[in-house]
């Protein structure tokens, strides 16, 4: 959370990613304003999924739906996966069921502002968005281990 987490901006920029893992998946997202400025940053974790395609969907679905909280009218996204990006631009056709219902997931989200761009970045462009997923990955990672500890520790005495 940051500290212009209530503000409204007219125009923001979006940045996704995803962290595909066989017992999850991390998305991450990074919001900048019209300038450019980091105004927030988000992950969140999710179930694995079977591939990064699907993953990168989910993030670019986490990332339209935090640029709603900023009550912004034009949105430009922005990820290194050139399939979800070509598809949202309908350049690339959507074959994959799953995928297609992502699509139009992303399709409605998008439909809620006046102005939404999709743009394909490279990865080194995009090193926020990923640290945000990789970020999701290891707090998931740490409550796990946190939560078997708890079912394993021994109290003095008990043996």
């Amino acid at each position: 959370m940051t500290r212009n987490e209530n503000m409204k901006h007219k125009k923001i920029q979006v940045y996704s990613d995803a962290a595909v893992y066989p017992h999850a998946t991390g998305l991450g997202v990074v919001i900048k304003d019209g300038a450019g400025n980091i105004i927030a940053w988000r992950h969140q974790v999710m179930r694995a999924v079977r591939g990064s395609n699907e993953a990168e969907y989910h993030a670019l679905i986490f990332a339209l739906e935090q640029a709603q909280t900023f009550s912004s009218q034009f949105v430009d996204c922005f990820s290194d996966n050139k399939l979800v990006i070509e598809q949202m631009r309908g350049y690339y056709r959507v074959h994959d069921e799953t995928l297609r219902n992502l699509h139009q997931r992303a399709q409605n989200l998008r439909d809620r502002f006046e102005r939404v761009t999709f743009n394909h970045i490279s990865r080194e462009r995009n090193g926020l968005a990923d640290a945000m997923a990789e970020e999701a990955i290891q707090q998931a990672r740490e409550r796990a281990d946190a939560k078997k500890g708890e079912h394993t520790h021994v109290r003095r005495g008990q043996l």
